[in-house]
């Protein structure tokens, strides 16, 4: 199961084309994928959503391949 999360914080402060996407993957199996404006902001909101979902963060691997990304912000 893939979740695909955008923080409405980190859209507006950055234009939507200044953000990248990260897939995140969890000790657990699962994994989602997130945008943010740089590598060190992706760590942390990783982190963040990986403790709001009771498990640990173990990889955070930015995605060049838009046609992964299966949602938009419609």
């Amino acid at each position: 199961m893939s979740i695909f999360i955008t923080h409405d914080s980190q859209s507006a402060m950055h234009k939507d084309a200044d953000m990248n996407h990260y897939l995140c993957t969890l000790e657990s199996g699962r994994d989602f994928v997130i945008k943010a404006p740089s590598h060190y902001d992706a760590a942390y909101i990783a982190d963040d959503e990986s403790k709001l979902m009771d498990d640990y963060l173990v990889d955070v691997i930015p995605i060049d391949d838009t046609d992964y990304v299966i949602f938009t912000d419609d």
